[in-house]
């Protein structure tokens, strides 16, 4: 896996020093979000348990970092596309043990936290807007999303007051090696000088598949954040 990071780095930047140098230019993206699922159910199981999860299953904070190489379409529009990290999922409520009596050994409540750590390629168009508003631009593209590890967390609070919590590699279902998120947004640049640009830019994405292959309840892991970003011309 270090070594296909490595590889589309190298992919991403080189252009930026070859021949159309003006044309080639290179960017990092920070994107602090929140991170959500969406259920959906073949039809083995009974929907309402759909309904239970939904109530019972809420977000969490996440992040994306990506390099990227920004190309110039024309005076209007640009081409990203690049290489970056991602940490997404969601977690449970902190939910009251149900026992008949008090027992030191079983805790009092327990919470999950399912973490979603992938590789992403974002292939990003920017179409900007002209005349006065030509400092505002709107992004859509597709983030194709390589699967490095799924984890679950198990946090237990005991009613003597302590705390301990358990992390393991998630292996309940088969989950998806590639998946795709569509990815929307609208940005306004923001100039510093003649070699360095920032960009603020709401951002929306979505796994277009469900994360399991074969999961009769499947979710899809949505983001929605402000990404923070640099260009270097």
């Amino acid at each position: 896996m270090k070594k296909l990071f490595a590889l589309l780095f190298f992919i991403s930047t080189l252009n930026v020093f070859g021949q159309e140098e003006k044309k080639f230019k290179l960017g990092f993206a920070l994107n602090p979000c929140i991170s959500d699922n969406i259920t959906s159910n073949n039809g083995k199981t009974p929907v309402v348990v759909n309904s239970v999860l939904n109530k019972i299953e809420n977000p969490i904070f996440a992040y994306e970092i990506a390099i990227f190489s920004e190309y110039n379409l024309d005076l209007n529009s640009k081409l990203r596309f690049g290489i970056g990290y991602s940490n997404s999922g969601y977690k449970t409520n902190k939910q009251k043990s149900t026992v008949a009596m008090p027992d030191p050994v079983i805790p009092e409540y327990t919470q999950f936290i399912y973490k979603h750590r992938d590789i992403v390629i974002p292939v990003l168009y920017t179409r900007y807007l002209k005349n006065k508003l030509q400092n505002f631009y709107f992004m859509g593209g597709a983030e194709p999303q390589i699967k490095i590890n799924r984890t679950s967390r198990l946090n237990k609070w005991y009613e003597d007051g302590t705390y301990s919590s358990d992390q393991w590699n998630d292996r309940s279902t088969s989950f998806r090696r590639i998946n795709v998120n569509f990815v929307l947004g609208i940005g306004y640049d923001i100039k510093l000088s003649e070699k360095i640009r920032l960009f603020v830019q709401p951002t929306f994405d979505c796994n277009i598949l469900g994360t399991s292959t074969n999961a009769n309840i499947n979710r899809r892991i949505y983001t929605y954040g402000l990404s923070l970003g640099t260009v270097f011309k």
